[in-house]
C-alpha cells in the first residue's frame, strides 16, 4: 500500500482540527497517510499537542531542505491553499491533489491557485460549474480528468438529521474570514440575526438552540467572539435553551456567560435528535446541510460570492427565502433533493467502486492506474 501525504501549511489551529476530523470521519486511514507540516513557533507546541492525542503519522519540518523524502508515484493532497504549495507542487514526481475542504461558495474557492494542481476534488456538479463560470478551468479540463466527482467524502459531517417533529433549531455562523473581503459571518454587534431566529423561534414553539459556529472563528477579528457570546445571551433571554456545538470557548467568555447567569446546555445526548430548521451563512455548512436534506434559511450578505449561475439555484434561494415564513416545509422536498443532487451527486456507478474501499484509496489507486505520472 503506497503512502498518502497530506501537505498542511496553516497557522490555524481549526485548519490542522478540520484536517484531524477527515481521520476521524475515515476519509483518510492511518495507516499510510502521512501530513507534512510546516513548523511555525507560535503555534508548534498547540500542532503536537493535537496530534499526540491521535495516532497520525506526521513530519514537521521548518526549512523546505527538511522536507522528508517523497515516495517517487505518490499523491500529495492539499486541504488549505498556502503560498508555500506552489514549493511542493514543483515536484512533479508527485500527482497533486487539491481539496476544497467543504463545498462552498465562498469566493475563496474560486482563487486562481488552484490551477496549479495537477486536479481539483469536488462534492458534484456545482463545484464544477462553479470553476467553468470564473473560468479557472475549461470543458477541456473536465474531460481531462483535472476535476474529480466525489460526493460527500469530503464536505464533512454535521452528525445532525432532519426531524419535522423536533423542537430544536439550528444556528451554524461562519468565521470573519482571513481577510474583510471574504467576511461572510452573520454574526454582529446590533445582534440582527439573532432577532429573526428569536422571532422564527416563537413562531413555531421551538425551545432549544444549537450554534454552531465555524472553528476559526475571530482568528482574524477578536471581537466576534464576543458577538458570540451576546448572542447567546440574547438567545438565554429570550427562553431559548443554548447548546453550543463543536466549539471550545475561551475561558474569559465562560466567565462572562457565568456572570450573566446564562446556563449552556450539554449538546451530546441532542446530537442524536433531530433538527427541525436550520440558519447559515455562505460556507460549506450549507452542503453538509443539503446532504442531510435539513431544510435551512440562508444568510447573504454584500460579500461577493461563487454561487454557481443555474436556474435550479436562483429558484431554490428564491424559494427558501419564502419558506422561513411558510407554514410548511414539505412542499419543498423535492427542489431540496434536487438542489442536494446538484450539489453532491455523483455518478451511481462510481459510487459502487468507491463502496468497496476507503473512498481516498480508491481515488489513489485509480490515480495510479489511469492518470499518466
Amino acid at each position: 500500500m503506497k503512502t498518502i501525504y497530506i501537505y498542511l501549511d496553516t497557522k490555524i489551529i481549526g485548519a490542522v482540527k478540520q484536517t484531524i476530523n477527515y481521520f476521524n470521519e475515515g476519509v483518510f486511514s492511518k495507516e499510510n497517510t502521512v501530513i507534512v507540516w510546516k513548523e511555525y513557533q507560535v503555534v508548534n507546541s498547540k500542532i503536537n499537542k493535537l496530534f499526540s492525542k491521535t495516532s497520525i503519522k506526521n513530519v514537521s519540518f521548518k526549512k523546505f531542505s527538511q522536507l522528508p523524502n517523497f515516495e517517487n508515484n505518490s499523491v500529495i493532497f492539499y486541504l488549505f491553499n498556502a503560498q508555500s504549495n506552489c514549493r511542493i507542487v514543483a515536484n512533479r514526481n508527485l500527482k497533486h491533489i487539491f481539496v476544497t475542504h467543504g463545498e462552498s461558495n465562498k469566493i475563496s474557492s474560486v482563487k486562481p491557485i488552484i490551477r496549479i494542481y495537477d486536479h481539483v476534488i469536488v462534492a458534484g456538479d456545482a463545484g464544477i460549474d462553479r470553476f467553468l463560470d470564473s473560468k479557472l478551468f475549461s470543458i477541456c479540463d473536465i474531460e481531462q480528468n483535472r476535476i474529480i466527482k466525489m460526493g460527500n467524502t469530503f464536505i464533512g459531517d454535521i452528525k445532525l438529521s432532519y426531524d419535522e417533529n423536533s423542537e430544536n433549531i439550528l444556528y451554524a455562523p461562519t468565521w470573519e474570514g482571513g481577510v474583510k473581503e471574504e467576511n461572510y459571518t452573520s454574526l454582529s454587534n446590533d445582534l440582527k440575526i439573532a432577532k429573526e431566529i428569536v422571532q422564527f423561534a416563537i413562531k413555531y414553539n421551538k425551545k432549544n438552540i444549537i450554534i454552531q459556529p465555524h472553528p476559526n472563528l475571530g482568528h482574524r477579528d477578536l471581537r466576534y467572539k464576543m458577538y458570540l457570546i451576546n448572542t447567546i445571551n440574547y438567545f438565554h433571554n429570550h427562553n431559548l435553551n443554548v447548546f453550543l456545538k463543536n466549539w471550545e470557548m475561551p475561558f474569559l467568555q465562560k466567565i462572562r456567560l457565568y456572570v450573566k447567569k446564562v446556563k449552556l446546555y450539554d449538546i451530546s445526548h441532542l446530537e442524536k435528535m433531530g433538527i427541525f430548521y436550520a440558519f447559515c451563512d455562505v460556507s460549506a455548512i450549507e452542503t453538509q446541510l443539503l446532504d442531510k436534506k435539513i431544510p435551512y434559511f440562508i444568510f447573504f450578505n454584500k460579500m461577493k460570492k461563487a454561487i454557481p449561475s443555474k436556474e435550479i439555484i436562483k429558484e431554490y434561494y428564491r424559494q427558501i427565502q419564502k419558506l422561513k415564513d411558510s407554514d410548511s416545509f414539505n412542499k419543498n422536498k423535492k427542489l431540496l433533493l434536487d438542489m442536494s443532487n446538484y450539489y453532491i451527486g455523483y455518478e451511481e456507478e462510481q459510487l459502487k467502486d468507491m463502496q468497496k474501499v476507503n473512498r481516498v484509496q480508491w481515488l489513489v489507486e485509480n490515480s495510479l492506474n489511469e492518470w499518466c505520472f
